[in-house]
């Protein structure tokens, strides 16, 4: 499809420093075409991007080196990552690709998509990806074993950075649960202590053995797909499943509804609520 439409090698794009949000957004709205000529946008038309809300916000924001959350260099907490300019200037670009009036997202999780599932809900994406009805497709690295078999060729990429200024490519890890010790340990310390190890001993194992087996040998079809796995997986963030705030959902909800991109009044409504939340959660692990 890249080759089809005469844009340029991602890869390409990655290596010289240009794989950008704009980059990404101009690719997507360039494929977008009605292939079955009935004047709607359906499951049976090519797309420029297919997911859904929780990935396309996370990828992209964490991508651009934005985060709900991050940990204060000078206090080593907790802090409020949706202050400021930065944040909204980056959420604005992942609001106006996912809502673009030329569809050039299909987000499995919308109104206007929802009815195009063919009854096999998330996995739809995979279908449509290896039908060529989408020309980029995001979801756990996972689900990319279904697509060994696909026709054409496909590559693997780093979430687009904002700009050309910015230093490197952030990636993304799905659903990082927390480990939990039962109340009925005699020594929590100590059982902390081994799990701490095994944790270590499976990041030199179990990582490696997942990127370099299944990743590189099962998955990958190029050399440079090997380049782009080492850069996805050079620098990972999470969010944070406890507590009650509501930094993520309210974002993603905004993004989901595509009413209004009114993310700074709906924040800011809940900025004090925030702020006490941040308290509790420093104080349960910094003690203060």
């Amino acid at each position: 499809m890249v080759e089809e439409f005469a844009m340029e090698n991602p890869y390409t794009l990655v290596d010289e420093g240009k794989w950008t949000i704009d980059v990404f957004t101009e690719m997507c709205q360039t494929v977008v075409t009605d292939l079955d000529g009935d004047g709607k946008m359906t499951d049976l038309d090519r797309y420029g991007w297919i997911s859904y809300t929780g990935i396309m916000t996370d990828l992209l924001l964490n991508g651009m080196n934005n985060r709900y959350l991050y940990i204060d260099k000078e206090t080593g907490k907790v802090a409020n990552g949706t202050l400021g300019e930065e944040f909204y200037d980056a959420f604005s670009k992942v609001y106006d690709l996912v809502n673009s009036p030329d569809d050039a997202v299909f987000n499995i999780q919308s109104s206007k998509h929802s009815g195009h599932l063919r009854g096999m809900g998330d996995r739809i994406q995979e279908q449509i990806f290896v039908e060529n009805g989408a020309l980029f497709y995001s979801e756990c690295l996972a689900w990319s074993r279904v697509m060994r078999e696909m026709e054409a060729d496909f590559g693997i990429l780093p979430p687009p950075k904002f700009d050309e200024t910015q230093e490197r490519h952030y990636s993304i890890i799905i659903n990082p649960f927390m480990q939990m010790i039962p109340v009925t340990s005699e020594d929590t310390g100590r059982t902390a202590n081994v799990l701490e190890a095994f944790a270590a001993a499976s990041h030199d194992t179990v990582v490696p053995a997942y990127i370099d087996i299944t990743l590189t040998g099962k998955v990958a079809r190029d050399e440079d797909t090997v380049r782009m796995l080492n850069l996805v997986f050079d620098e990972l963030a999470y969010n944070l499943h406890f507590s009650s705030l509501s930094l993520r959902s309210v974002s993603e909800n905004v993004v989901k509804s595509g009413r209004e991109n009114n993310l700074v009044s709906q924040l800011e409504a809940k900025e004090s609520a925030t702020a006490k939340e941040l308290e509790k959660i420093n104080a349960f692990f910094f003690g203060e």
